[in-house]
């Protein structure tokens, strides 16, 4: 699904941010012996935003998914009680066959 593919890209995205910071740390000596860590550090904050970025639209997306769903299935609910309801007042069903359905 799409949140599905949404989710793998902000792991990759995290993944590449994650192994900048590995390369820079592994390679702290060379980084400080050429004076690159403001650099690096500009690396790695760039790739997290990036990352950040993704995952805050993934998560508005889920939530709008998610949202819809939960008013469907109150609005399904909510018709279900409304026309039992008319069906009670007609005479059509009891009130018990109604809380039992």
């Amino acid at each position: 699904t799409t949140t599905t593919k949404q989710q793998e890209a902000v792991q990759e995205l995290q993944g590449a941010a994650t192994s900048l910071a590995e390369q820079s740390l592994s390679t702290i000596t060379t980084v400080k012996h050429f004076v690159g860590e403001a650099y690096e550090t500009n690396n790695y904050r760039t790739a997290i935003a990036k990352a950040h970025g993704k995952a805050v639209e993934t998560a508005h997306m889920q939530a709008q998914l998610e949202g819809a769903s939960h008013v469907a299935a109150n609005a399904a609910v909510l018709c279900v009680l409304g026309y039992g309801g008319n069906m009670v007042l007609e005479g059509t069903i009891s009130a018990g066959e109604l809380a039992g359905f």
